[in-house]
């Protein structure tokens, strides 16, 4: 039955005439020994494998992705993800870091030992299941996964001595780390170079072509782009060159922007930072290894340690939005003291605006960068020193006593104005700015 289908669909090809792929399969009876219970199933496996149109340096990766589930390895089980199709040709196109065509064309040609299914289906095995030819719907291939039509043909492939010159093994925990890591700084590298703030002179342009490509990919492979970086770590070959190289690339500005904008939860984001990124425990390997130049641990230590940041808005951006965001990305980078208010407790005396559209991340420093926005754009800095001298204010206005004084800093704060010290709830100490932290202006 298994050979049978398999010649099928062999036969049904548009890459070479009918007749000679029937002359193939009558050679298969002739050629196949009686050793092994598979002996006419592996020469077809062998034939199709040795067609004159697949190029095998372009085919056995994506069958080595392919014989590799994703979910190899423990962090990457996720019972609620059900739906996420990572073994789509755009998926598979990402993780080996080749154009979508190039697979699409290589699926094609191996059509007879491949199906294409929707997880989400469970009443067919093929997307065209009508045309009875199990052809792939390339229209919307990001709804489904390629898989391996048969155990037969992944155990030939894993076997060295029926597959011979066409053995591809699973990959192992550290090659298949390794991909995600490459996967990841490979598209926060593409994403980076279409970040706005490096082409002020198609400044809107780039902003649209920025946030549709990150937008548009699937929830589980944007958190898999953010995160999937830290792989590298899990690798214990030695690093390849290409991975080393990319490491040393991560724009970490650019990273903190997309991070803050995929998500708005305050707890989630520090539990990030601690749980999924492992800082610290990144930072003590990374010096542990020989090979790992200091660009990189240089890079991690920013992220642990950040001192400022600059960040930007669209120019019709609500006073209020702005204000939340500047809350929010102060208590992520520096964890408050508990002096300090909650934004919930915040909430209680200024409303919360929704998301703003817009919203951009910076170097303290950006010109340095070749960075910059449009003069209308609102900026805000953000320090640390300033975090700090602002918890010293709410120590000085007695915060939890008196809900008119919380009113009145929290303004203060907002606007850039100083009325908590005219009327007396705080006293400016000498050298002290009467700026709180995040003073918005427009950008120079």
């Amino acid at each position: 039955m298994i050979f049978a289908a398999t010649v099928i669909k062999f036969i049904d090809t548009d890459d070479e005439p009918p007749q000679d792929r029937l002359e193939t399969v009558r050679q298969i009876f002739v050629e196949a020994g009686s050793d092994s219970p598979y002996s006419a199933l592996d020469t077809l496996y062998h034939q199709i494998l040795s067609m004159r149109s697949i190029k095998w340096e372009k085919v056995q990766p994506i069958l080595r992705l392919l014989v590799t589930p994703h979910e190899y390895l423990a962090s990457l089980r996720d019972e609620d993800d059900t739906d996420t199709p990572w073994r789509s040709p755009a998926n598979i196109a990402r993780l080996l870091g080749v154009q979508e065509a190039q697979i699409l064309v290589t699926l094609h040609k191996l059509h007879s030992v491949l199906r294409f299914r929707s997880d989400n289906d469970d009443n067919y095995d093929d997307v065209d299941d009508d045309n009875d030819n199990d052809s792939y719907n390339y229209d919307d291939d990001d709804g489904y996964n390629v898989y391996i039509a048969h155990a037969t043909f992944t155990e030939f492939l894993g076997d060295r001595c029926r597959s011979a010159k066409f053995y591809t093994p699973k990959m192992t925990q550290s090659e298949y780390c390794e991909l995600l890591a490459m996967f990841s700084l490979r598209t926060l590298s593409d994403l980076a170079h279409n970040y706005p703030p490096y082409h002020i002179g198609s400044f809107t342009e780039a902003m649209s072509s920025w946030e549709k490509e990150f937008r548009t990919m699937d929830g589980q492979v944007r958190t898999l782009v953010l995160w999937g970086w830290t792989y590298w770590k899990d690798v214990t070959s030695p690093l390849s060159l290409d991975l080393v190289e990319a490491l040393c690339s991560l724009d970490i500005y650019h990273f903190i922007g997309i991070w803050y904008r995929d998500n708005f939860d305050l707890e989630r984001l520090q539990a990030d930072l601690k749980r999924d990124i492992h800082l610290e425990e990144q930072i003590k390997l990374a010096k542990s290894r020989e090979s790992m130049p200091r660009q990189f641990i240089e890079r991690l230590e920013l992220l642990q340690g950040i001192e400022a940041l600059t960040l930007a808005f669209l120019p019709d951006t609500r006073g209020n939005s702005v204000f939340w965001w500047i809350r929010l990305a102060e208590q992520c980078c520096w964890r408050p003291p508990a002096r300090v208010p909650s934004l919930d407790m915040v909430g209680a005396f200024l409303p919360r605006d929704s998301r703003p559209q817009g919203f951009l991340v910076l170097p303290p420093d950006s010109s340095r960068y070749g960075m910059s926005v449009p003069g209308h754009w609102i900026t805000a800095s953000i320090t640390k020193g300033n975090f700090e001298l602002e918890s010293k204010l709410y120590d000085a206005a007695n915060w939890r006593s008196n809900d008119e004084k919380k009113r009145i800093l929290l303004e203060d704060i907002r606007n850039n104005t100083s009325y908590s010290v005219s009327k007396g709830i705080v006293e400016p100490s000498q050298g002290a700015s009467e700026n709180g932290s995040g003073a918005a202006s427009k950008a120079p």
